[in-house]
């Protein structure tokens, strides 16, 4: 009798420890580093690029508003804009500014190219000398300004870098533009404002 009590009380002190155990592996396991948060803090906002190479605007930042003077709205000059750390080996740039929320699904606002890639900027409403304009949605050769129908809308600036000039005359397409330059584009960058009609 005494032998079966003793042998149960052993039994019985083996599940405790062992439960005692699997709760103490149950905490270490709940602590382990991959399940502890780790707080990231935010990124500024800043223009998408590929080899390193900018473009933005000191009158918008990459996805805020496009000041009402820089569309229908306003005076309808294009904003300024500045590039960084465009290649040293750029023979020129071009720049291409599209409504993708158009109601048409695309809208082309600005086609510009053979820019000097050492100018570092295109002032406001100014056409850098040497640069060649190409046609736009609304089929002109010259800067659209932003004019939703109604909503918000999304305006893409995107700077090419070419290890060539652009064999293209005034007023060739924005298609006509990609084709001309296949395989020479060395670098991009895009900035993204955006305009809501009240």
């Amino acid at each position: 009798m005494r032998v079966a009590r003793a042998s149960l009380m052993l039994i019985v002190g083996l599940l405790m420890v062992g439960g005692v155990a699997l709760i103490i592996a149950m905490v270490i396991w709940n602590l382990r580093p991959s399940s502890i948060p780790v707080l990231v803090a935010p990124q500024p906002a800043t223009s998408t690029s590929q080899h390193g190479m900018n473009i933005s605007s000191s009158m918008f930042g990459q996805g805020q508003a496009i000041p009402s003077t820089y569309t229908c709205h306003g005076a309808g000059k294009h904003p300024p804009l500045k590039f960084s750390d465009v290649p040293s080996h750029a023979v020129s740039l071009a720049l291409v500014v599209n409504d993708p929320d158009a109601p048409s699904g695309d809208f082309v606002h600005w086609v510009i190219w053979n820019i000097d890639p050492k100018i570092g900027a295109i002032n406001e409403g100014q056409i850098p000398s040497g640069a060649i304009q190409g046609r736009s949605s609304a089929g002109t050769n010259a800067w659209v300004p932003p004019c939703p129908p109604s909503g918000s809308h999304r305006y893409i600036f995107t700077l090419y870098a070419f290890d060539e000039k652009v064999a293209l005359e005034q007023g060739a397409s924005r298609e006509m533009l990609h084709s001309a330059t296949n395989g020479h584009v060395i670098a991009t960058a895009t900035l993204t404002g955006v305009f809501t009609k009240q």
